[in-house]
C-alpha cells in the first residue's frame, strides 16, 4: 500500500527523465523507513540518473508527505539505484526485453509447490512467457500468476 503511494509520487519524475521504475521496496522501521527505488533505462542507468531522481523524489516526499499507520513520516532513508545483474523480471515488458536471454525461474506448480529451472526466454504474452529449459530443450509455458521469481542468469 505504501509502495503504491510512493510509486504514484515518483512516476511523474521518472517519466520526465525517460526512466523506468523497476521496483520500490520499503523496509526499516515505522519511525525511520528505508525506501529503496530501483530504476532503469535503455543503455543502463548512470550515477547522475540516480542522483537526479533521488533529489527530485526527496523534494516531492518532503512537500507531499506520506504516512505509515496514520502518522506522517518526516525522517526516512532514500536509496535510488539501478537494479543490477539480479534484476527481477515481473511483467510482460520485462520478458519481452529478455527474449533470447538465459534466466532462472522459480514458479508454483498446480499443487502449490515451487520448482526452479533455467533456460532461454522464447516468447512472452500478456498472461505468460515460454522458456526453453536447459538440458532438455523442452518448452515450458509459465503464467505470470504462478511466477515466484525470475532473474537473469549470470555466467562467468
Amino acid at each position: 500500500m505504501l509502495a503504491k503511494k510512493l510509486e504514484e509520487i515518483l512516476l511523474p519524475v521518472l517519466n520526465s527523465e525517460n526512466l523506468e521504475l523497476v521496483e520500490i521496496k520499503v523496509g526499516g522501521t515505522e519511525r525511520r523507513p528505508v525506501i529503496k527505488v530501483f530504476i532503469d533505462k535503455m543503455g543502463g542507468v548512470a550515477i547522475k540518473d540516480c542522483e537526479n531522481v533521488s533529489r527530485q523524489f526527496s523534494t516531492l516526499l518532503d512537500v507531499e508527505g506520506f504516512e505509515i499507520d496514520g502518522e506522517e513520516i518526516k525522517d526516512y532513508v532514500l536509496e535510488v539505484s539501478s537494479p543490477g545483474l539480479d534484476r527481477p523480471l515481473k511483467s510482460e515488458k520485462d520478458f519481452l526485453k529478455a527474449l533470447g536471454k538465459n534466466v532462472t525461474v522459480t514458479a508454483k506448480n498446480v499443487d502449490g509447490k515451487t520448482k526452479t529451472f533455467s533456460g532461454k526466454i522464447i516468447s512472452a504474452s500478456e498472461n505468460s512467457f515460454a522458456i526453453e529449459k536447459r538440458g532438455c530443450k523442452e518448452l515450458e509455458e509459465v503464467p505470470y500468476s504462478s511466477l515466484v521469481k525470475a532473474v537473469f542468469e549470470v555466467r562467468f
